[in-house]
């Protein structure tokens, strides 16, 4: 019986479960004595060798496949500690935010940990991390549910929120007196020996994935041979980045990585096909190397390098594979997608500076100033050739002749109505002018639900797009994000400026009613959302037939706990149906009421019961639009601190390639735009199809081949000839002077002033770009600068006005030419207008907040400039010296 049931190691690991088991050498002394006290073992060994070890069993076996739906998981492991692992994988995921992807970083360096602290992030803001998980779902096993809220560290930056990427940090726990006494209770090696779904760690990226999607999880391992770096280099991590100092000394280590790296030792069959896979799988860095100075020995010391790192990954890995017909690439061949060199490795340099720092942007603005820009090296070989899927390009069609007369009439059709309400009425005009920005990801996410921006910025646009699931739908798509939530969300109207909404007056007796409390307008808006969902769900709210029920009825209790009943079973029904709903609210500048400190309290009010009501009804959901200077200057609530940029709160902003990408896209549909760009080899294949889909042609984010196009359209330089370099380059120069006081990009003015320009010109010459570059200066000092300070008088017209002067109007009167000082303007506008002193200077605040003047020190003064951009300049009817 013993020797039919142990006929495989198979059998025995079923028997005993995770041990190590290794079949007995038949020439071994235990062999010799079995055979002597027993029988001569068959042509079928059945003895075997059988132990557990103590650790460090997840480095002799693999931990399953993960998930089919995780993205990368990318694993940053040092044999030896000191050689900046951990910066190379913090520069690495800051990189990928700004870049615009989903970034979640896990410290599992859980004897050493920190990286947090590489973010600016304190202590005190850390709940739990990986320890914790580890021990809590160690007591309640594989029904523990954690609250992933209190395990991340959500890190807020300009970049990432404008181009819509995340940054996530999942901390090893907080650093105070009981770490090390919790990390002691982990049973690291219980963990390693767990494989599968099972897997605490495992479990971990699961519940995060969950929460939040993610484009690349980024792992920072202990060094070693330790539990933690078994399990991720042999089953979690998708690729491995290996990092080594680049000196001499410490290259000995990589022979030894390589062979306990599972699959590159695994007995499978050696194709071709393998061989590239494990080529991909894994990335070399040296770090802090230092090269010689003269050119010659550089290249030497290069090349010795390379030839050493080569003849290690032939011997350890690769050597097997010959027989199958596999070309092991030359020391000098570089990595590409398409033919994946295991050697060539990554060299990172020794930046002094680095050691006068200790903050992750700090290191990424010291690297980006150098020319190689070395660790943006290093992503790029992560992305775009480690993790990238290549693909072949067809080849191009021929372009037709272009009428470079219909070119130009198309730029200056480009806008229509001024207002995101009008101009973006149905889907085809979605399709036709609207780009699925990577920083729209949030506007999906069901936790954000403050959506800021400026006017012109596209709030009211995106209160539109909500109004279009199926569009929605495959804008997720694009974007990378899980489309379920939004197929199953039913998008409603919680406000807007609209006949079926609450007035003016409506508001105004609710704040009376109340008494301005805030928990009494509190109310309100629960009763209102309550009456907005009732059509939603199909269900009556017979309790608030009306808005005016919903104010009398504010202190009724019997009402108000009728009102909670009734959102419980919504609730509960929208769960039983596996659906959501999400209210949208729009125009609370204006559609409340325009004295500041009413709105103010009525919009705090409005945002309190959205952070609160989700606890208690998860399936009801809202997105909140709104002027981000009205949410820093009048929204007060007790905890508003507790508003996570990024993930409850996202900011709308623009870069410069996405204002041109917004241009491209509308010249995109146009046939004669298109044959121009085939004609500069610039037109894709792809782009054809893309015209047909449900987006329409979507540009790429391509900084290089916008820049090509715009050069196309609008010339390169704003004046001819050999010198025209001095005038500047037409790229930078629109955004330049389409920028407000803080640098702020409007989409809107960008497009009027490129159809301007087009108006303006009238003809087109027959060869060269299609708009000449003077034109623009002609639009900017005409119609488009008068058009942004409408804009702006319509935002401000109350907030900026004493009586019927609206102030800025008043400044070309009292002096014509900026800069002007602070100090003299204070007092011109106190004689002028007669107002206080310090409400003027109040009213100036609000005015460099909302981008309209800026303020500069005079070297050799001292004294406060006040400057005016030229977005607004012209438009006040205002010059400017130089």
């Amino acid at each position: 019986m013993f020797e039919q049931r142990l006929a495989a190691i198979q059998d025995v690991e079923a028997l005993l479960g995770p041990v190590h088991v290794q079949e007995l050498d038949a020439t071994s002394s235990l062999a010799k004595l079995i055979r002597e006290l027993r029988r001569p073992l068959g042509a079928r060994g059945n003895a075997f060798v059988v132990e557990r070890l103590l650790c460090n069993e997840s480095w002799l076996h693999g931990m399953g496949d993960n998930p089919a739906g995780w993205p990368p998981v990318v694993a940053f492991y040092s044999f030896k500690g000191g050689v900046g692992r951990s910066t190379s994988a913090a520069l690495t995921a800051l990189t990928l935010a700004r870049e615009g992807k989903r970034v979640i970083v896990i410290d599992l360096d859980l004897e050493a940990p920190g990286i947090e602290g590489s973010f600016s992030i304190p202590q005190s803001d850390i709940h739990a991390g990986v320890v914790d998980f580890l021990l809590e779902r160690a007591l309640l096993g594989d029904a523990y549910r954690p609250d992933v809220d209190d395990f991340v560290l959500p890190f807020a930056d300009p970049t990432i929120s404008a181009n819509g990427g995340s940054l996530i940090i999942v901390p090893a726990g907080r650093l105070d007196d009981t770490y090390m006494e919790r990390l002691g209770r982990v049973n690291l090696s219980d963990i390693g020996r767990t494989v599968g779904e099972r897997n605490p760690i495992r479990a971990l990226i699961d519940a995060l994935l969950a929460w939040r999607p993610a484009d690349v999880v980024i792992v920072d391992c202990r060094t070693g041979f330790t539990d933690v770096g078994g399990m991720t280099l042999n089953g979690l991590s998708t690729l491995d980045v290996l990092v080594f100092r680049g000196g001499e000394a410490d290259r000995r280590y990589l022979p030894i990585v390589l062979r306990h790296i599972l699959r590159l030792r695994h007995q499978e069959d050696a194709t071709a096909e393998l061989a590239e896979r494990l080529s991909r799988s894994f990335l070399i860095v040296f770090t802090m190397v230092e090269l010689p100075a003269k050119m010659e020995e550089a290249e030497q010391y290069v090349a010795d390098l390379r030839e050493q790192v080569s003849e290690i990954c032939w011997k350890e890995v690769f050597e097997r594979f010959s027989r199958e017909g596999y070309m092991y690439p030359s020391a000098t061949a570089l990595d590409t997608p398409h033919d994946p060199v295991p050697h060539d490795a990554v060299l990172l340099p020794y930046l002094r500076d680095f050691a006068m720092v200790s903050l992750v942007p700090d290191m990424h603005r010291i690297q980006s100033e150098r020319p190689e820009k070395p660790y943006d090296a290093l992503v790029r070989r992560i992305m775009d050739v480690k993790l990238a899927k290549p693909e072949k390009t067809p080849h191009a069609a021929p372009a037709g002749e272009v009428n470079r007369q219909k070119v130009l009439s198309a730029i200056e059709k480009m806008t229509g109505k001024p207002d995101g309400e009008t101009e973006f009425a149905t889907i085809e005009d979605f399709k036709r002018k609207f780009v699925p920005r990577t920083a729209y990801r949030t506007l999906l996410d069901p936790k954000a639900y403050i959506m800021l921006g400026r006017k012109g910025a596209g709030k009211s646009v995106l209160f539109q797009l909500l109004k279009h699931q199926e569009y929605l739908k495959s804008i997720a798509e694009h974007l990378g994000l899980e489309t379920r939530t939004v197929s199953t969300t039913r998008w409603g109207i919680g406000f807007d400026v609209s006949p079926s909404s609450p007035s003016h007056d409506d508001f105004l007796h609710a704040l009376e009613v109340s008494r301005g409390d805030p928990d009494l307008i509190a109310r309100f808006w629960r009763a209102l959302s309550a009456l907005r969902l009732a059509p939603l769900i199909g269900r009556s709210l017979p309790d608030l037939p009306d808005v005016r029920a919903c104010i009398e009825r504010l202190e009724d209790m019997p009402t108000q706990r009728a009102v909670q009943a009734w959102l419980d079973q919504a609730n509960a029904g929208l769960e039983a149906e596996g659906r959501f709903c999400c209210l949208s609210y729009d125009d609370l500048d204006v559609g409340l009421t325009r004295d500041v400190n009413k709105r103010g309290r009525l919009i705090s009010a409005l945002a309190d019961y959205w952070q609160q009501a989700p606890r208690r009804w998860p399936r009801i959901r809202a997105k909140i639009f709104l002027r981000d200077d009205i949410w820093m200057r009048e929204v007060h609530f007790t905890d508003k601190s507790k508003i996570r940029d990024g993930i409850d709160r996202t900011t709308i902003t623009w870069d410069g390639a996405d204002i041109y990408r917004t241009i491209l896209k509308r010249l995109g549909h146009d046939e004669e735009v298109r044959k121009l760009l085939r004609q500069a080899g610039l037109w894709r294949p792809e782009f054809d199809k893309m015209l047909a889909s449900k987006l329409g042609f979507v540009p790429p984010f391509d900084e290089d081949w916008i820049m090509k196009c715009v050069h196309v359209l609008a010339g390169e330089t704003m004046a001819g000839g050999e010198y025209g370099y001095k005038k500047g380059y037409v790229y930078p120069w629109v955004l330049t002077h389409s920028a407000d006081a803080t640098g702020d990009i409007r989409p809107r003015i960008a497009l009027l002033l490129f159809s301007e320009a087009a108006k303006i010109q009238k003809t087109v010459a027959a060869s060269g770009s299609i708009l000449n570059p003077r034109s623009f200066v002609q639009a900017l000092r005409g119609q488009v600068s008068q058009q942004a300070v409408a804009d702006l008088r319509i935002e401000f017209k109350e907030e900026w006005s004493t009586g019927d002067l609206w102030i800025p109007d008043a400044f070309s009167s009292l002096e014509r030419i900026w800069p002007i000082e602070e100090e003299v303007l204070l007092d011109l506008l106190r004689d002028g207008c007669k107002l206080k002193r310090p409400e003027l200077k109040e009213m100036l605040d609000r005015m460099v907040e909302a981008g309209l003047v800026e303020r500069r020190k005079n070297r050799k003064t001292g004294r406060i400039l006040l400057q005016i951009p030229d977005i607004y300049l012209f438009g006040l009817g205002l010059t400017r010296r130089g």
